[in-house]
């Protein structure tokens, strides 16, 4: 792993030795708006902070989020700000977990300074890279409507982040498992430009047999094009026998009033 700059600046470097029992680091990234996440669940995470008063809390919001902003500036053990130096922040020895949305890079980079993860994906791959996070034991993951609904879960995925050695003691084995892997990506990329190079640039076997597929095959347009006609005959048959129905008893109801 590539050495990343982690001097802090001002007022970072004060701010991470603030609080009686450590610092607590909570972002969702750069594809996460907080000001789309609404009031309502940026307040139950705000208020459960306050409550963990030996703790300090730095958030990162959203540059347009100025209602978080605001709200945070009557809360004492909470600092947000809409930048975060994250790989610092993360390298802190006084940092004790960060809460996070799961991101991909977020995920590696905590895991460069065993930095324990509390998990809470948001869309897309994250709500899976969260629940990995638990697997492995480096950290625990949350439902993202929980903080819809009240704060009592968030309280105790904390205190259990809190209380617990086991997340640390992972997340310093995982650090471990990435540093000591036989090969890094770099490496690879590296061994296999080589392969290609002493192959004149021609591994025709190492193509995808995707690559022969026509435009049909490839998009299973015969595949729809069957389930849609299926589908059209059933509609068509349906409206055909109610048709008939509704008819014979409209017959009915004429030949009832002629008589």
């Amino acid at each position: 792993m590539k050495n990343v700059d982690t001097k802090l600046p001002s007022p970072f470097d004060e701010l991470m030795t603030r609080g009686n029992k450590g610092v607590i680091y909570f972002s969702f990234g750069t594809m996460v708006s907080t000001n789309h996440l609404g009031e309502r669940y940026m307040s139950n995470i705000l208020e459960t902070f306050r409550k963990f008063d030996d703790y300090f809390f730095i958030v990162k919001a959203t540059k347009n989020d100025t209602s978080t902003l605001e709200y945070a500036k009557n809360i004492k053990n909470v600092y947000v700000s809409t930048w975060i130096p994250q790989p610092g922040v993360l390298a802190h020895p006084r940092l004790k977990f960060f809460i996070t949305h799961g991101g991909y890079n977020g995920i590696m980079e905590a895991s460069r300074f065993s930095v324990p993860l509390l998990a809470i994906g948001v869309f897309g791959d994250q709500t899976r890279n969260a629940k990995l996070v638990e697997r492995n034991g480096w950290g625990v993951s949350l439902e993202k409507t929980s903080l819809l609904h009240g704060t009592k879960e968030f309280e105790e995925k904390i205190r259990e982040m809190i209380s617990n050695p086991k997340y640390k003691q992972n997340a310093i084995r995982t650090t471990k498992l990435l540093r000591t892997k036989p090969q890094s990506g770099e490496q690879r990329l590296l061994a296999y430009m080589k392969f290609l190079e002493e192959n004149e640039g021609h591994l025709p076997e190492l193509k995808s047999i995707a690559n022969q597929l026509t435009t049909i095959q490839y998009y299973n347009i015969d595949v729809w094009g069957v389930v849609f006609a299926s589908v059209f005959s059933v509609v068509g048959l349906l409206f055909w026998l109610v048709k008939g129905v509704v008819g014979f008893l409209l017959s009915s109801l004429r030949k009832e009033k002629l008589e």
